[in-house]
């Protein structure tokens, strides 16, 4: 069953481990008897009651319930729907203009992706088992439930913009393609121009199987590259603070329209960086005792949770948000209104206007990173960012393998490599407490944020594969 809001954080194991899970229990979801088409909708077919549309590799599916729901469904329950149970739907149409719609039995449209105008697009469930209206160049168009404006804000190896198409950054805020003047650029949410390239033909912009990102002209010559051609894996991504970027495969830049980087973040992201660090398995041995008990120290400092025979100062719940509290308050940031379930987080950073969503949506150390379904409203794990490298960030998180644990550089968007099983909802920035209103007791706290050293040996360490 999928998490609901009063279900606490989840524990996590790690990612070999639940690409096994899902390979051995995919298929027996699948209602016996049902009749299973491909991975793609293609344009002009239709998906009908009792279909399945199966992602490639069979970890999720998509399928239309005889009440009328449009569901994309995994081994953990539901992934995402369309909220249209009692409409009447009886199919799902791919329309040869891009729109897919579901159709009722007099062929009333009740819901649609509103992605008209793209001419032989498809349906998808990618490997990642995500929803998708793509176009027949690969561009993401439509995803779970969201318009990505034109297109999304990533131009993968061998995928071009036609004229007129932009990247579009995650917060809407940036667009970014050829202009009718013929130049490449970077523009405001108002049409103002942050950057251009200078050319005055460009028809098209391709970022090419060889790491470059280019301009090129009715006739397919190319008149400008960024000069990355060393990266064959290499794609172009633009950010939300308007950068056009290539990134290469290991992670780091190699060609931006950004200013200089920033100064180093500030003395609140390092406090918070350096304390979630300092938790890490490896380096404080903070772990459940018993392991698979739930029971850690996190839970206990702010008095939650059963004591489920735990030894020590500890006390037992799925903990992720736990901690992630713990540190951010120990760091002086204010935590007002964060509990247990990590879905607090998000409520939090939509109070104080910190919340920024999308699975790449500027991270920055310090930074709350929250996973689960943001239609739905819940998560299922929470962590700290420690560290952003180009497109990929690494962070340290409670109850991650039995363990405080800090990752290694994984990419955001990246089911699969984060470890979770589930996707990024957005990053929540923590506010700091004015002087004149800090904690009280956090003196205090400083002396029983880890239990005192009689305790620790009680502590096993072991490492949770990350």
């Amino acid at each position: 069953m999928p998490q609901t809001r009063r279900q606490r954080s989840w524990r996590f194991i790690s990612a070999p481990a639940l690409l096994f899970s899902a390979l051995v229990f995919a298929p027996v979801a699948v209602p016996a008897g049902a009749v299973t088409q491909t991975a793609v909708l293609t344009s002009g077919s239709t998906l009908a009651i009792g279909q399945q549309l199966m992602a490639i590799g069979g970890v999720n599916w998509l399928s239309l319930h005889p009440n009328g729901n449009l569901v994309l469904s995994g081994p953990h329950g539901t992934v995402w729907t369309s909220g249209t149970g009692g409409s009447g739907a009886v199919r799902l149409v791919m329309r040869p203009n891009g729109n897919a719609v579901l159709l009722d039995a007099g062929n009333n449209n009740v819901w649609s992706t509103h992605s008209t105008g793209n001419p032989s697009s498809r349906m998808r469930v990618d490997a990642a088992g995500q929803l998708q209206v793509v176009t027949p160049g690969g561009i993401v168009l439509w995803q779970d439930g969201v318009l990505t404006g034109m297109l999304e804000n990533q131009l993968l190896p061998g995928q071009s913009l036609a004229p007129g198409q932009m990247l579009v950054s995650l917060d809407g805020a940036y667009r970014a393609g050829i202009t009718a003047a013929g130049a490449l650029e970077v523009l405001s949410s108002g049409g103002a121009s942050t950057w251009s390239n200078g050319t005055s033909s460009g028809t098209g912009l391709t970022m090419r199987s060889d790491g470059e990102l280019s301009v090129t002209t009715t006739g397919g010559a190319s008149i400008w590259s960024s000069g990355t051609s060393s990266d064959a894996a290499a794609h172009a991504a633009l950010g939300t603070l308007g950068a056009l970027k290539v990134i290469g495969t290991d992670g780091l830049i190699k060609w931006t329209t950004a200013p200089p980087a920033p100064p180093p973040p500030p003395s609140l992201a390092q406090t918070i960086v350096s304390i979630g660090v300092g938790q890490d398995q490896n380096a404080a041995k903070v772990a459940e005792t018993p392991m698979g008990s739930n029971c850690n120290p996190y839970t206990a400092f702010f008095g939650r949770g059963v004591n489920n025979g735990c030894q020590g100062s500890t006390r037992s719940e799925a903990w992720c948000a736990d901690f992630a509290q713990w540190v951010w308050w120990n760091s002086g940031a204010l935590t007002d209104g964060i509990n247990a379930y990590s879905f607090s987080f998000v409520d939090y950073g939509q109070a104080h206007g910190t919340f920024k969503q999308g699975p790449w949506n500027d991270p920055q150390p310090g930074d709350a990173v929250v996973f689960g379904n943001m239609t739905a409203r819940t998560g299922v794990h929470v962590g700290i960012v420690t560290a952003v490298s180009g497109a990929m960030i690494k962070m340290v998180s409670g109850n991650y393998g039995d363990a405080v644990i800090e990752t290694g550089f994984f990419d955001p968007t990246n089911i699969a490599a984060n470890g979770t099983g589930t996707r990024i909802v957005g990053y929540v920035t923590p506010v700091a407490v004015s002087a004149a209103s800090l904690h009280p007791a956090t003196a205090a706290a400083t002396s029983v944020r880890v239990p005192a050293a009689p305790s620790l040996a009680l502590i096993n360490s072991q490492d949770g594969g990350h």
